[in-house]
Order: structure tokens, then sequence, then C-alpha cells
């Protein structure tokens, strides 16, 4: 019977162990960058903005079309005397024109403005690159996003590992409270040898428990990125998540910065529809030329005369030529205005190139300088190492210092979160230098 339970409890504390784990989603981190991307609402505002841009695109690319309009009506006019005339010797006057009181008109109207100083042209233009400009701003979007669910995946990682280390910390530390509790009782160690284990144990049940809070906070904010439920089971897969970079030099990253980078190639389209609205404001300084044309189908057609009451079909066309003078003497601020946005916005392109060099030169720095601690952390990691055992077996000896035996844990403890975490920024680091110069995908 005993047996039973004690099976029964096997299975059951192992069902909950793997009820658990089901629960909890692990993902690597193409597959949270992905569901990130999906569910990102920044990116679904910046689809968004492109299909508005598109559409006020295609919305002025329909203006280049003649212009038709079609008008029809109906009018009851009231009643008049008709026009009469009696001519000599005639008995009867004659009507001239006649009243109809119903009047029926329709009209189809086409009107196509040919020249009109190439604005036209240059609005379209403009539009064009406002399109290109708002799908340059969803790469940079993108590029940022994916950025951020990465420094979230490596913060995750990073505080796991500390954790990790800190439990492996506590072990040792009880082990050391146990071997001094039996020196204490041996007489070979005082009471206070006791406390300073002890002490050192309470230190790290502290660090352990801001470490847990801070990666639940982690987890949440990670939740909340990838467009899961807050309180989702969620966790990091640290399979595969670091590699072997290449990294090419300085200028090369430069020059990839201006031919990837969303934001630069925003404000290159931008600088284009400032030069196109330039032209767009020159070109009132000159005429407007179009031809246009009218059919009319009326009851009574005005243009026939006497009046019938019948429909009459008839029509005109033309060409039309038209000059504002006054654009000569009203315009000139206009187009001065244009030129000081054109110059503005040529400003602001140089000013965007020198913050990207400033970001690429931070980024590059901070990698190299993460790969040159990742084998100072290694060889620090030996030292501590050695120095641990030896002071550990000096201690078991009775030839070391306690305190000795604690700084010399501390100082292993120390190596290896900062080669942990060494790793973790080195990574970090590489994907800040690729998201420096739009190189995210």
């Amino acid at each position: 019977m005993k047996r039973l339970n004690l099976k029964l409890i096997i299975f059951l504390t192992l069902s909950s162990i793997l009820a658990v784990h089901a629960q909890t989603k692990v993902l690597t981190l193409d597959e949270a960058i992905k569901l990130g991307l999906k569910n990102s609402h920044q990116l679904k505002i910046s689809n968004s903005k492109i299909n508005m841009a598109t559409e006020k695109y295609k919305d002025f690319e329909n203006t280049v079309y003649p212009s038709l309009k079609a008008t029809a009506g109906y009018t009851r006019l009231s009643p008049i005397n008709p026009f009469t005339f009696e001519f000599p010797g005639s008995s009867t006057p004659i009507t001239l024109f006649p009243v109809y009181l119903n009047s029926y008109s329709s009209q189809v109207s086409a009107y196509e403005p040919f020249y009109n100083g190439l604005r036209a042209k240059y609005t379209l233009q403009s539009q064009y690159f406002l399109e290109q400009a708002a799908k340059f701003d969803y790469d940079k979007d993108k590029s940022d996003v994916i950025y951020n669910i990465i420094n979230t995946y490596y913060n995750i990682y990073k505080i796991k590992v500390s954790k990790a280390l800190i439990d492996e910390n506590i072990e040792q530390i009880n082990q050391h409270i146990k071997e001094t509790g039996d020196y204490e009782k041996q007489g070979l160690a005082v009471h206070n040898d006791v406390l300073k284990v002890q002490l050192q144990l309470s230190n790290a049940e502290f660090t352990k428990l801001d470490l847990q809070n801070n990666l639940q906070v982690a987890i949440y904010n990670y939740n909340i990125l990838l467009g899961l439920q807050p309180d989702s089971k969620t966790d990091i897969d640290s399979n595969g998540i670091f590699s072997v970079r290449e990294v090419k030099s300085i200028d090369d990253y430069l020059k990839d910065a201006i031919n990837n980078r969303g934001d630069i190639k925003a404000s290159d389209s931008r600088n284009k529809v400032s030069e196109s609205n330039l032209e767009v404001t020159k070109g009132a300084y000159l005429p407007q030329l179009g031809v246009g044309a009218d059919f009319y189908y009326s009851n009574p057609n005005p243009r026939v005369i006497p009046p019938q009451d019948v429909f009459k079909a008839t029509w005109d066309a033309g060409i039309y030529f038209s000059y504002d003078i006054s654009s000569l003497y009203t315009n000139k601020h206009k187009v001065a205005q244009s030129k000081i946005q054109v110059e503005e916005s040529k400003e602001n392109y140089n000013m965007l190139l020198d913050n990207a060099r400033m970001e690429i030169n931070q980024s590059y720095t901070a990698y190299n300088e993460a790969m040159k601690k990742i084998e100072l952390s290694k060889t620090t990691i030996a030292y501590a190492d050695e120095n641990y055992r030896t002071e550990h077996s000096r201690y078991i000896n009775h030839v070391a210092l306690l305190s000795d035996l604690l700084d010399a844990n501390v100082a292993l403890l120390q190596a290896k979160m900062n080669l942990a975490l060494s790793n973790a920024d080195a990574e970090l680091a590489y994907y800040k230098l690729m998201k420096s110069i739009g190189n995210t995908k």
C-alpha cells in the first residue's frame, strides 16, 4: 500500500512538472522576432502610413486624366405671352418665339489642361517620393522593433544566467556553512566565522530575490513586445544564440549605412520632395493651357431659333489660355519659402548622416570592447578558479582564513558572471552595430 502511494506521489509530481513545461512557450530568437513583427502596433501604424501615401499618390495620379462632367435637369417655367409679330397686310399675328413651359437640359463637358507650368508633373513626383519615404520609415521602424526584441531577449538571458550563477554560489556558501559549522564543533573555528558565511548567504539570497523580480518584469515586457498576453508563460531558448561574427572595417559600415538605413533613405526621399515642391511653386510664374469641349442635348435648345419643343443636340470645343500676371510679384515669397525648405531638408539629411557616423563608431567600438572583455573574462575565470580551489584547500587544511576563502568565492562568482554577461553584451553590441547600418533583417 505504501509503495502504491509512493508511485502515485511520483506520478502526480512528474505530471505537474510536465504540465508546467507544456504551458510554457519556449521561443527561439528568430521565432520571437517573427512573432513580434507580426503583432507590432508600431509596424501596423507605419504600414497604414504607407497605404495612405500610396492612396494619395494614386489620387493625384488620376488628375492627369481629362475632367469629365455630366449634368441634367428639368425646369418648369412660369407662363408668359409669346413674342408675336404682325406683318403688314396680314390679319393674323405670327408667333416668332413660342413659349414652352417645360425645359429639359443635359450636358457633358470635358476639359484637359495639357500645360500648367509643369506643376502637375512635379506634384505627382512629390507624392511619389512621399510614398517612398513612408516605405523607408517602415524599414526604420522595423529595424527598431527587431532590435528591441533582441535586446529584451538577451536581457532575459543575462538575468537567467546571473540567477543560475547565484544559485550555484548559494550551494557553495551552504557547503562553507556546513564546513565552518563542523570546524566550530571541533573548536577549529569561532562562531563569528559561521556568522560571516551566513551573512554572505543572506546577501546572495537578496541578490537572487532581486533577479527573480527583474526576470518577472522582463518576461512581462517581453510578452507585451511580442503581442502576447502579459501573464503568458514564455521562455527563451538559449541554445544557438551565440555565433562567431565576421566584422568588416568601420568605413565599410559607413557605406552600408547610406545604402541600408531606412531613416537616411527616407530623409533623401524627403529632400527630393522639397525639390519637387520648389518646382511646383516656380510653376505659378508660367501660363496655363487647356482644351475643352461640351455636348448639349436640350429641349428646347437655346441655340435653336426659333425655339422648338424637341430635343436638339449641339456642341462646342475650344482651347483655353490663362496667365496670372499678379504671380510675377506675389509668388516670389512662396518660392523663397520653398528654397528655405530645400536647404533645411538637406541640412537634416547631413545631420542624420553625422548622427549615423557617431552611432556606428560607438557600436563598432562597443563590439570590439565586448570581445576583448570576453577574452579577459576567460583568463580571469582561470585565475579565479585556481585561486578558489587553492584557498578552499588551504581553508580545509586550516592554513587560510575564512575571509580569504569568501573573497576567493566572490571573485570566482564575479569572474563567471562577467564572462556570461560579456558574451551577451557582445551579441547585443553586434546587433546594435547591424541596426546602426540598417541591417537587422
